[in-house]
Order: structure tokens, then C-alpha cells, then sequence
């Protein structure tokens, strides 16, 4: 039916491909508006503007380096933050 359509009507053919192609741009256009945004909310904070890498956060915090085998007064020595539950330690 739809070649019968496009037979018989060029025209309106036309301007059914002409509205799927914008169609078509605007998803697109919509989908980098809506992956800029859900990318820019995962950014930790602290790291947008502050030109450091920022690569672990916890409680809020940005961090640039992790630990799973350091104590709580090797973390200590370093200025991190010990996470008692998990035995983890978050430094710069």
C-alpha cells in the first residue's frame, strides 16, 4: 500500500520522507541534549573547574586516589579518610 502511495502521489511522498528525515535530526539532536546532561551529572564533585583529576568519590568528597590495603593510621599519614565499614582509604 505504501508503494501504491508513493506512486500515485510523489508529493506527498516527498514531503513524508522530507518530515521522517527531520524527525530523524531532532531524536538525534535530543539525544546528545540528554547524554551532555546525565554525563555532566555523574561528574564527581569537585572536579568541575577545579583542574584536578578526580577519579573516586565517597560521602561527597572527591578523591583522587583508593586503597584497600593501607590501615587506618597509614591512611592517616597520607590526609585521607579511612572508611571504617569497608576498610578503605580516599586521598589526594
Amino acid at each position: 500500500m505504501a508503494n501504491e502511495k508513493a506512486v500515485t502521489d510523489p508529493q506527498g511522498a516527498r514531503s513524508l520522507g522530507q518530515a521522517s528525515y527531520s524527525i530523524a535530526w531532532v531524536g538525534i539532536v535530543v539525544s546528545v541534549v540528554v547524554a551532555v546532561i546525565y554525563f555532566s551529572m555523574l561528574t564527581p564533585s569537585g572536579s568541575a573547574g577545579s583542574g584536578r583529576s578526580c577519579t573516586y568519590t565517597y560521602k561527597g568528597r572527591c578523591y583522587r586516589y583508593f586503597s584497600s590495603y593501607m590501615t587506618s593510621s597509614e591512611c592517616a599519614l597520607k590526609n585521607g579518610v579511612y572508611d571504617d565499614y569497608y576498610l578503605h582509604c580516599y586521598y589526594n
